[in-house]
């Protein structure tokens, strides 16, 4: 349900329910596609008419995203499958 801020201003809403445990199952397995979850998080964040709680969430998750892929970079090392399955190890 939607409600308008001022009685004016009818394309500033505010949010007043809350997210279901069924929408956070649903994020999280649209999380586990690939590139359609960069996508998802971009779009929950900039869309105004969503919970806060989803925006912030959607924010969270780029920032660490970021930073890792930040990490990732500057060390110069891709972690491959073989380094958890035998072979020369992590280090």
């Amino acid at each position: 349900m939607y409600k308008a801020k001022n009685s004016r201003d009818t394309a500033d809403f505010e949010v007043i329910e809350d997210t279901t445990v069924g929408e956070w199952i649903g994020l999280h397995i649209v999380m586990l596609i690939p590139v359609v979850n960069i996508i998802m998080l971009l779009l929950i964040m900039c869309t105004k008419r969503l919970n806060k709680s989803l925006r912030h969430f959607a924010m969270a998750t780029l920032l660490l995203f970021l930073i890792s892929l930040m990490v990732l970079l500057w060390s110069g090392r891709t972690i491959d499958i073989t380094d958890f399955f035998g072979g020369r190890g992590l280090f």
